[in-house]
C-alpha cells in the first residue's frame, strides 16, 4: 500500500525512506523503515521487537506506527508518521 519516494536516513539496522500511500484511497506521507541488508534471524527478531514496541507506544512526541509487513524479498518493514 506504500510507494517509496526517496531515502531519508540510514542506520545500523536499516534504511528509512519517505513513502506515500500508493493505493489512491487517500493521500498520506510517512517514513518507511526496512532492513537494509540480508537479514539474519537475529536481526529479523530485533526488528520485530522494535516494531512491537512502537505499536504499543502512544505519546504525542513519538511518531505512531501506521503499518508493517514484509517486502516481496521477505525483508520486514514498518511505516510511521
Amino acid at each position: 500500500a506504500w510507494r517509496v519516494v526517496e531515502p531519508i536516513g540510514r542506520g545500523g539496522m536499516g534504511i528509512v525512506y519517505r513513502a506515500v500511500r500508493a493505493d489512491q484511497a487517500f493521500h498520506r506521507e510517512a517514513a518507511l523503515k526496512v532492513i537494509g541488508r540480508t537479514p539474519s534471524p537475529a536481526l529479523v527478531e530485533r526488528f520485530r521487537q522494535e516494531r512491537e514496541t512502537l505499536a504499543r507506544l502512544d505519546h504525542p512526541a513519538i511518531a505512531r506506527l501506521l503499518d508493517g509487513g514484509a517486502t516481496p524479498a521477505g525483508h520486514p518493514y514498518y511505516v510511521m508518521e
